[in-house]
């Protein structure tokens, strides 16, 4: 009963069941696939600057911390993302800003349908694969950028 009473409100939020993991996850990503953190504080920005990281048995603390919005859009054009007018694909980012450009959510592209989230900055929401439908549903209110390198 106490874990019921502690996880309903949290999966209302956000459904603690992911999509399986595909076959073209990259490596990196796998052990936090369909996982929760041990700490609240990493955050979608995190997440996928880890997922986009070159070097990633060097850069793996990153996905643990909480990235502000203004850092994280650094290091996309560090990694040389640009914006681009073309659907997403495998390896893309898509960043949803609001009505004064400034990024509310991202999530990194797996294969072009599914895509490597994490949905806010607290331990009860999971590192997650989700398909594009569910990140739409739940974004619907900003405008989705897709950024590729």
């Amino acid at each position: 009963m106490k874990e019921e009473i502690i996880s309903k409100p949290y999966q209302q939020y956000d459904s603690w069941s992911g999509q399986p993991v595909p076959a073209t996850t990259p490596s990196h990503l796998l052990p936090y696939a369909n996982t929760f953190s041990t700490a609240s504080g990493a955050n979608c920005l995190a997440a996928v600057l880890y997922a986009i990281s070159t070097c990633p048995e060097e850069e793996e603390w990153i996905i643990h911390e909480w990235v502000h919005p203004e850092t994280f859009a650094l290091q996309l054009k560090r990694a040389s993302y640009n914006q681009t007018e073309e659907h997403f694909r495998a390896n893309d980012v898509v960043v949803w800003v609001n009505e004064e450009n400034v990024i509310q959510h991202v999530s990194y592209c797996i294969d072009g349908y599914l895509f490597f989230n994490k949905s806010g900055q607290v331990f009860t929401n999971p590192w997650k694969v989700v398909d594009w439908s569910e990140l739409e549903q739940s974004w619907s209110h900003f405008t989705p950028v897709v950024y590729r390198k």
